[in-house]
């Protein structure tokens, strides 16, 4: 009975902390390279001033049969913009082994895929490979969350979380859920989602938890919540407090208990 109402009170908890990452993953400043680039607001002024769509890229989205329909329905702003890569970003998905259907749901669903240099596709591609080395696979995952391989820009400490992820003992299959549902964890610097880290691995001794458990613990929970390292410490805390209230100590009881 106890487990069931900290399970209930916890969610409840943690039910705002979700409206907010909702919030955070669309405009996490430093996550987006070059956001302006991608935005409704910059998109007005290009429409007053083209009047029209460009018709380079509406031949070409057309020529990899997407629907132009949907993209006018939900973002039209992208058909207005003198520079698009439509045949490069489709080439390179190909060259993948993305098929044409795959590719044109891509470019639908997140048309700011082709407004991407083939350079920063190429990099970022080659990012996801450290965890995903299959492009195939890749592929899978891309078509699954689009916005999360083109949108969310950040190189240097993407490569550097990745690194500290998998020094921590995370798996691939672990790294890449964060990649795909939490992409702004990548964009944080190192030392921020360490203090995330030892702060999970203080409250989980804090509990009871064996430090030799800790890892198997962590990567259960990632995989579990992904969103639990975009916490605050403070956040944390709160959790621990109550849970040491209802009298959670041992083991067994927070080996299943998330912060």
């Amino acid at each position: 009975m106890m487990k069931a109402v900290a399970n209930a009170v916890l969610r409840y908890h943690e039910r705002p902390w979700r409206n907010v990452l909702l919030c955070q993953q669309i405009i996490a400043p430093g996550c987006y390279q070059d956001t302006r680039r991608f935005t409704s607001s910059d998109s007005a002024s290009d429409s007053q001033e083209r009047a029209v769509e460009n018709k380079t890229t509406v031949d070409n989205l057309h020529k990899f049969s997407v629907n132009i329909k949907k993209i006018r329905q939900l973002k039209g702003w992208v058909l207005y913009k003198d520079v698009t890569y439509v045949e490069e970003t489709a080439n390179i998905l190909k060259e993948m082994g993305a098929s044409d259907v795959t590719v044109a749901n891509i470019l639908e669903s997140c048309p700011e895929s082709f407004l991407q240099e083939p350079t920063e596709i190429k990099t970022q591609k080659s990012i996801w490979n450290l965890v995903c080395p299959k492009d195939r696979e890749l592929v899978s995952l891309i078509e699954k969350f689009p916005e999360s391989f083109f949108i969310c820009k950040s190189p240097t400490t993407q490569r550097a979380n990745i690194k500290y992820f998998q020094d921590l003992g995370l798996n691939n299959k672990i790294v890449s859920r964060l990649l795909t549902s939490a992409p702004q964890i990548f964009c944080n610097q190192v030392e921020s989602n360490k203090k995330v880290v030892d702060a999970l691995e203080e409250n989980y001794l804090s509990l009871g938890g064996k430090r030799e458990n800790f890892k198997t613990w962590i990567m259960k929970l990632i995989s579990q919540d992904p969103f639990v390292l975009l916490k605050t410490t403070e956040t944390m805390k709160e959790n621990l407090k109550f849970l040491r209230d209802l009298g959670f100590h041992d083991e067994p009881a927070v080996q299943s208990r998330q912060f």
